[in-house]
């Protein structure tokens, strides 16, 4: 009995651990991709305006 109830509790340990183990992986990816996303978006806006400011001075270069 006392073998039996240490078997169950060291499973459902195991268990619990490898559900934990995975919401944590799941989180920490999910919170990559938003962190990586944001970063994505905000790169992208500077780009534009660069972009932007530098055509902008291309072109009036070319009319001075």
């Amino acid at each position: 009995m006392l073998v039996w109830f240490i078997f169950f509790y060291i499973s459902l340990l195991s268990f619990f651990l490898y559900i934990f183990l995975f919401f944590f992986v799941a989180i920490q990816a999910f919170y990559v991709i938003i962190i990586n996303r944001v970063y994505f978006f905000e790169y992208w806006c500077r780009f534009k305006v660069t972009y932007q400011i530098l055509r902008n001075i291309h072109v009036s270069s070319l009319f001075f």
